[in-house]
């Protein structure tokens, strides 16, 4: 999910800002893993905010974060495509390395 923070704002009922408001209730959802495979829940979320009035390559808020973030995201989903389709073939191990670049 990319959310812009041009767009962010404070929410009235509990002073949260709506971006945190709509990562946590996506999280909420990401939780589809074996053997919890039910529709209408996601396999991973990869929140990101940026900044639209920024130059280019300014604009992601907290790169670091964002960078973690996406590592975590696909080794999740490639693990977990490995517990749902045992018979799929990987060529090599699913490591962190893997994911950089």
């Amino acid at each position: 999910v990319l959310f812009d923070a041009l767009a962010d704002s404070r929410r009235r009922e509990d002073g949260l800002m709506w971006s945190a408001f709509f990562e946590a209730a996506i999280k909420r959802i990401a939780i589809r893993k074996a053997p919890l495979w039910n529709q209408g829940l996601l396999e991973g979320a990869w929140f990101i905010r940026f900044d639209s009035r920024k130059p280019y390559g300014q604009r992601v808020l907290n790169h670091q974060q964002a960078e973690q973030n996406r590592i975590s995201f696909f080794q999740s989903l490639l693990a977990e495509l490995k517990l749902r389709e045992p018979a799929v073939p990987f060529s090599k191990p699913i490591i962190s390395r893997d994911l950089h670049g």
